[in-house]
């Protein structure tokens, strides 16, 4: 058995916690600032509905702003558009070859839009606008005229946000870039959204296309999931010019019910931020094409209302402004609760130095505006913190202890958010690296805490494994195992039908969906442990402690909720409180039947 920990390290841990407090304080006040959900449509959805419903688009459009809707997504013209429609003809000579382009369009912005791809002969004449020769007929038809300038006028006379899009093409110059940013502002853009597989731009280009979309009063639309050339670019550049858009592919709405399309994009604005939904139409129960799309946007209105949050047009993220005393109060606390730990728990004095030299020079990184390492120090120390707490907390009742556990705990997670706070985190420009570190190397230190406090090292060395032990361990890892595969902002292993179903009974029931492996694993088997180590005989003990090692789940857990920087600070603590009364009330619920197992 080791000491325990001396007094002062609860002095640290409280200077770490209100340092923390008090910059997630800021960042609450930026987040209730901006409650703000645009619900968008795409223009050629709009214009379709209007045109089988047999009313005007400036009707369809009334309409669906009494819907709900306040962004219209404007995909850019093209010549191959204009072809399409009879607003352009292409003229060939006598062997076939295309020669010159007439129609009604303006000539100049057909010129301008040709030179700007530089396939374009200087010359011109009274038959149309003359083309280059042996011109690829699929790169004619892909040149970019811009916004539809009626259509843009449309949508700004109704008072809507107008989001650009526009994609990419090979090799793209400086001057197109800044020519169709510049094209877009002119027309009256307020946003712009890329199209296809790469933000329009080369790599190269891609930090002065921020700067010119700030110049040109745009913000930059992100959307979420999309795997885009140069979005992580993009998004770093200018994390303050930058609005979150959440999409649902029409294929997938096809195998979703209404109900869980509605919770989809209610969930996508309410946990994760986003400030932009494209609604495409799922309630096929109207008698029009233009009522189901306006039934769509109330329906998913309604769930955003219940969010809390306010339909209206979006706006990026202001910045916290966190005051620059906070990160030195939190550096000064996680580096004093880790100096603590480490003199309590480790024996070797070189050891110790090591941890309390790292502890050193990532609050020193901190404070030169490197706060990642700081961030992941906390959120590994303050777990195992709790857990060496608990000698001091002996003759508490169980409950007591679990209280002081998870508030320890949680100290941790706070420094975290803490920390890592500003518009860059928000639209998730950066992130925290360490979230699977942070997750299970607390668990694997507390498990091995438990077994230096519960057996004799050297006796279990030279103890036979047996097939049950072997069996055990090989559920643990596998179990270890699959958590770790499920843990982070981007988890790469699928979700149960299963789970799913769980999940949305959970999210029916509560204002918002506690962790299953919190309430359900993590916090029951913390609070069976404690109660266990209570009593005074060896059997209790070695279940409890190792029932306590389980318990390091929910406790990390909680760590790992407020380590999803992209999701409102406020539902990450609500999460938190939900699942921590939630297994208290499981724990409470199992403990009689566990008891009659266990010796008096």
């Amino acid at each position: 058995m080791t000491k325990q920990l001396p007094i002062w390290v609860w002095v640290f841990t409280l200077l770490a916690a209100v340092g923390s407090l008090v910059s997630i304080a800021q960042r609450y006040r930026v987040e209730a600032g901006n409650r703000a959900v645009a619900l968008a449509l795409e223009w050629p959805v709009i214009t379709e509905a209007a045109a089988t419903s047999g009313l005007p688009v400036d009707q369809a459009i009334i309409e669906l702003q009494q819907a709900g809707m306040r962004a219209v997504v404007l995909p850019e013209d093209t010549i191959g558009d204009a072809l399409d429609r009879g607003d352009l003809r292409l003229v060939v000579d006598s062997v076939g070859q295309a020669k010159w382009l007439v129609g009604r369009l303006n000539q100049d912005d057909v010129l301008k839009a040709l030179r700007r791809r530089s396939i374009l002969t200087p010359s011109s004449d009274g038959r149309g606008i003359q083309l280059g020769a042996d011109l690829p007929y699929q790169v004619l038809r892909s040149v970019s005229l811009g916004l539809d300038p009626a259509a843009a006028r449309q949508v700004k006379g109704a008072g809507l946000f107008l989001v650009a899009r526009s994609s990419n093409i090979p090799s793209p110059s400086r001057e197109y870039v800044k020519a169709i940013i510049s094209d877009a502002g002119e027309k009256g853009a307020d946003g712009f959204l890329p199209q296809g597989d790469s933000v329009l731009g080369s790599r190269a280009h891609l930090k002065e296309m921020a700067e010119t979309l700030e110049h040109q009063g745009l913000v930059y639309c992100s959307p979420e999931f999309a795997k885009m050339v140069g979005e992580t670019t993009m998004l770093t550049s200018n994390p303050q010019n930058v609005v979150r858009l959440h999409a649902i592919q029409a294929a997938e709405i096809e195998r979703m019910t209404p109900q869980e399309v509605i919770e989809r994009y209610a969930r996508a604005a309410g946990e994760r931020n986003q400030r932009i939904l494209l609604v495409r139409p799922f309630d096929s129960n109207q008698d029009t094409p233009l009522r189901s799309l306006a039934a769509s946007l109330d329906l998913v209105a309604k769930g955003v209302v219940k969010e809390k949050l306010k339909v209206s047009q979006p706006r990026p993220w202001a910045n916290p402004s966190v005051p620059a005393w906070v990160p030195i109060l939190i550096a000064c606390g996680v580096f004093g609760a880790c100096c603590g730990l480490a003199m309590t728990v480790l024996s070797s004095r070189w050891c110790q130095g090591v941890v309390i030299l790292l502890g050193l020079l990532s609050s020193g990184l901190a404070l030169k505006g490197d706060p990642q390492y700081l961030a992941t120090f906390a959120a590994m120390v303050f777990p195992v913190l709790a857990y060496e707490g608990l000698k001091s907390w002996r003759k508490c009742h169980p409950v007591i202890q679990f209280g002081l556990i998870s508030l320890v705990s949680i100290v941790g997670g706070l420094c975290v958010a803490g920390l890592l706070n500003g518009p860059a985190y928000f639209v998730r420009a950066e992130s925290f690296w360490a979230v699977k570190m942070a997750h299970f190397l607390p668990i694997i230190a507390v498990t091995a805490m438990v077994v230096r406090d519960q057996f004799e090292l050297p006796k279990v060395a030279m103890t036979p494994v047996t097939w049950g032990a072997l069996f055990v361990g090989g559920v643990a890892l596998i179990g270890l195992g699959f958590m770790l595969a499920r843990t982070g902002n981007d988890n790469p292993a699928a979700v149960s039908g299963v789970e799913l179903k769980l999940r949305s009974v959970l999210e029916r029931y509560f204002s918002v969906r506690p962790r299953t492996k919190e309430f359900a694993i993590g916090h029951p088997a913390m609070f069976i442990g404690l109660a266990a180590l209570v009593r005074p005989n060896r059997k209790a003990q070695v279940t409890g402690g190792f029932l306590t090692a389980l318990g390091m789940i929910g406790q990390t857990s909680m760590v790992n909720t407020m380590c999803h920087l992209h999701t409102p600070v406020f539902v990450g603590l609500v999460r938190i409180a939900i699942g921590l009364v939630a297994g208290l009330a499981v724990g409470l619920a199992l403990w009689p039947l566990v008891r009659r197992w266990l010796p008096a």
